[in-house]
């Protein structure tokens, strides 16, 4: 391995920063040197760029990682899914889980369990997720698992309904999000008053309980408070999720 690349993976191996700081906001530290390392960038640019983010990003600076004790098991992880706490244990949990099963198998097992909560931390669970597996990071996609369970926000995958009734609908990603934007456009008010009724809702409030980590999130809050009042387009499974490789 030359000199460039140890450096680049030394970079990704580091654990001196907390995965968020300021409460909320998502550390783009790592997802920054893969990304400057693939435009071509030399390793000494790269790692002054990250020493200036870690130092001045937003005007906070990143903040040193928050250890914590707790043992994870299989029958208590699921406990702190969308706690927004306990970090570093379910980092140490998803290490082994790879330890015992394997990197591939691990993903298989825990991934479709973690991603109907990916909307958490504005899908920065997912984003770090695919950094990860595009650099074949394995401490990363660590990270990423982890992420994913300590931001998870639920977007309620069994209020799903079945468009089987009309197969033509929706045949790709795209299609869906043409259909949805267009659905919008018909339905402006209708639709905008369900949002404001979601966003409005005395149950979905912070001071009753709901997501209170979200309370200084802004649009984050908005999407749970949306997602828990939910909407038929948002549960609607289209046909091409059903029936579409999944490459």
């Amino acid at each position: 391995m030359t000199d460039h690349n140890n450096r680049i993976e030394q970079m990704l191996d580091d654990k001196s920063f907390h995965i968020e700081f300021h409460s909320y906001l998502s550390n783009h530290a790592k997802h920054a040197v893969i990304a400057l390392n693939g435009l071509g960038a030399p390793a000494e640019d790269i790692a002054a760029y990250v020493e200036e983010y870690a130092r001045t990003t937003y005007g906070f600076g990143l903040e040193p990682p928050k250890k914590s004790d707790i043992q994870l098991t299989e029958e208590n992880w699921r406990d702190f899914l969308g706690k927004h706490e306990q970090f570093d244990s379910l980092y140490r949990f998803f290490e082994g889980r790879v330890e015992d099963l394997g990197l591939e198998q691990t993903l298989k097992v825990y991934v479709p369990e973690l991603l109907p909560g990916c909307v958490g931390a504005l899908l920065h669970g997912t984003i770090h997720l695919g950094w990860a597996l595009d650099a074949e990071h394995k401490g990363m996609t660590i990270e990423g698992l982890a992420y994913l369970a300590f931001s998870y926000v639920s977007s309620y995958p069994d209020r799903a309904l079945s468009e089987s009734k009309s197969p033509s609908v929706d045949r790709t990603p795209l299609d869906s999000m043409k259909r949805i934007a267009a659905e919008w456009d018909r339905d402006r008010r209708v639709l905008s008053s369900c949002v404001d009724q979601a966003l409005g809702s005395p149950e979905l409030s912070v001071a009753a309980g709901f997501q209170p980590v979200l309370e200084h999130t802004g649009a984050q809050l908005h999407i749970a408070r949306v997602l828990a009042e939910g909407h038929p387009l948002i549960h609607s499974t289209p046909s091409w999720l059903e029936s579409a490789d999944p490459e």
